[in-house]
């Protein structure tokens, strides 16, 4: 909930735009892994859909935020996650290309690889979670749930 409540809803998502911005510097610097930082990008507009749907629809829909709390954490956890990776395995390729060649600096990057083929893609489900809203979660009254014990 300090995700979305204290540290988006409260400023209007400005400080997950600042945010953002660094990514994209990052995605534009280009250099080694123009592939993976393209994936990049997409996953950053993923997080500004994601803003987008808190920032609306919370005023009308009181239940949002904390409906859509855990899968925001985890996209835009997954998405950070990716960006500081891509940062490192960046500094690693050009410290190869200076003459380092310490093992680290490889692993490195096919650690990168991994995260961005088997981790990153994650970010689409909890998008789709985040737009799918708060209804699914809360439309169970009180003697639904009470059923389930008697």
């Amino acid at each position: 909930m300090d995700l979305v409540g204290r540290k988006t809803l409260m400023d209007k998502g400005e400080a997950l735009a600042s945010l953002l911005e660094e990514m994209r510097a990052t995605v534009a610097a280009g250099g080694a892994f123009s592939a993976l930082a393209a994936q990049l990008e997409a996953a950053v507009v993923a997080v500004e859909q994601a803003r987008d749907v808190l920032l609306s629809g919370s005023a009308e829909d009181p239940q949002l935020p904390g409906a859509i709390a855990y899968n925001f954490m985890m996209l835009l956890g997954t998405v950070a996650g990716a960006w500081e990776l891509l940062r490192q395995a960046e500094s690693a390729a050009e410290l190869q290309s200076q003459g380092e060649d310490d093992p680290y600096l490889a692993a490195k990057q096919v650690t990168t690889r991994f995260y961005f083929a088997q981790i990153l893609p994650r970010y689409m489900g909890y998008l789709e979670m985040i737009k799918s809203g708060s209804a699914t979660i809360t439309e169970m009254s009180d003697a639904q749930y009470a059923s389930a014990w008697q």
